[in-house]
């Protein structure tokens, strides 16, 4: 898999079309790196209220 990879980033000739997809491949895995983040960072605040008794009475959890 990494050889067809390599034949298609060396038929790419022209710089900008390359440079679009490293651009497009680098957002998306920002837009993941930072969904887990803050999905972790949501669940540590959630364990630190529920441990702290933080809430209304009566709140689904």
């Amino acid at each position: 898999m990494p050889a067809v990879i390599a034949e298609i980033l060396i038929e790419l000739r022209n710089h900008t079309v390359l440079w679009a997809i490293i651009v497009i491949a680098a957002m998306a895995v920002t837009a993941i790196a930072l969904y887990v983040f803050w999905d972790l960072v949501g669940r540590g605040i959630s364990l630190v209220a529920r441990a702290l008794n933080i809430g209304q009475p009566g709140q689904r959890r």
